[in-house]
């Protein structure tokens, strides 16, 4: 079986969130079964190129007057990469969906919906590729118009999953007309959305099967509280609407990180206060064993609650407890974090940014 990955992300080429580390892991996990598994994603400027250790051009063909370039790429992880190089994606340095100004790029439904109609190309061989996908597991709104795409071809077959509802890929009627969609799609039981357009929703409705990140969430989706709007739609999709829980990574053991100062395991825990002392001493914090040391890693974004997060510091004042917060997002909470660090340095230390060590 052949299964082309469709995806925005992916670890270690470039990460932004839980995405790129489920779109490395699985089609690994997928190849380690049998199955053929490519992966398809933007050629952004600032992926690691070092990672590649060959690579050849597919093809080239213009889309929608665009030139469009894809090269396969063999990846030292033992990935197959498909990079589609586009300069809205290769020119343009920094976060993959977020410019400079901490807002999302403007022209993020052209750039991803001219991702989305290089994947079907390439899919139904219009680049020259002789490699032919039976499945195309499209993953979140940025892959979302894939299956409506190809909702009048016979093969290959799709599947979409979700990860994150909150992020849904809602533009205007006028994007719908510029991206130069079918108007058949422009309809409440396809891409409209409330009289806008919606990638997510294009994924779901125009999917064989629809799966997400767990049982628990695929019921949570279907109800007025978490389903953004999309629940009633995720409801009557029920039957085609999977729960599969993420794994767990069995490749990181803090015995061997060669990235820690000292290994640890739940044998021996002394490793462990030397790493603290360490991530103490690197950020300016006050070294003591004995202080509570508490850190975050992720987007910073009100859906993560930062917000509460950046509250509960501000609650406990001057209390002798330590903060290292590494992530990126919104502006307000960015100054927010970088304001209390400013106040308290011996006990906040906040990275913009992201570093997988």
């Amino acid at each position: 079986m052949n299964v082309l990955f469709a995806t925005s992300e992916m670890f270690p080429l470039i990460k932004t969130g839980g995405l790129a580390d489920v779109s490395g892991a699985l089609p690994l996990a997928l190849s380690q079964v049998g199955v053929d598994v490519r992966v398809v994603l933007p050629r952004y400027a600032n992926i690691k190129s070092d990672l590649i250790e060959s690579e050849i051009q597919i093809g080239q063909k213009e889309i929608l007057g665009q030139p469009v370039k894809i090269n396969l790429a063999n990846l030292n992880t033992g990935h197959l990469v498909y990079l589609v190089d586009h300069p809205v994606f290769s020119a343009r340095q920094g976060n993959p969906y977020i410019g400079p100004d901490g807002n999302n790029w403007h022209d993020n439904p052209d750039r991803f919906g001219l991702f989305c109609r290089a994947v079907v190309a390439l899919s139904t061989g219009l680049f020259g590729d002789a490699w032919k996908p039976d499945i195309i597991h499209s993953n979140d709104w940025q892959t979302g118009l894939i299956p409506a795409l190809l909702s009048e071809s016979s093969s290959p077959k799709n599947i979409f999953t979700i990860h994150n509802l909150a992020y849904q890929g809602v533009f205007d009627r006028p994007t719908f007309e510029r991206l130069g969609l079918p108007w058949s799609l422009w309809r409440p039981d396809a891409l409209e959305y409330w009289g806008n357009m919606s990638f997510m929703k294009a994924g779901i409705v125009f999917s064989k099967f629809v799966t997400t990140v767990s049982n628990t969430y695929a019921q949570e989706i279907q109800s007025p509280e978490f389903g953004y709007g999309l629940d009633g739609l995720l409801h009557h999709k029920q039957d085609r609407l999977k729960g599969i829980l993420n794994g767990i990574g069995e490749d990181w053991n803090p015995q061997t990180d060669p990235l820690l100062e000292k290994p640890f395991s739940t044998s021996e825990m002394t490793g462990k206060a030397i790493i603290k002392e360490s991530i103490q001493r690197e950020f300016g914090l006050t070294i003591d064993g004995d202080i509570p040391l508490i850190t975050h890693v992720g987007r910073l974004v009100e859906q993560k609650g930062i917000d509460l997060l950046i509250q509960a510091i501000e609650t406990l004042g001057s209390a002798q407890v330590q903060f290292v917060i590494l992530g990126a997002g919104e502006h307000r909470f960015e100054h927010a974090l970088r304001s209390l660090a400013e106040k308290n340095p011996d006990r906040i230390a906040v990275v913009i940014g992201y570093d997988e060590k």
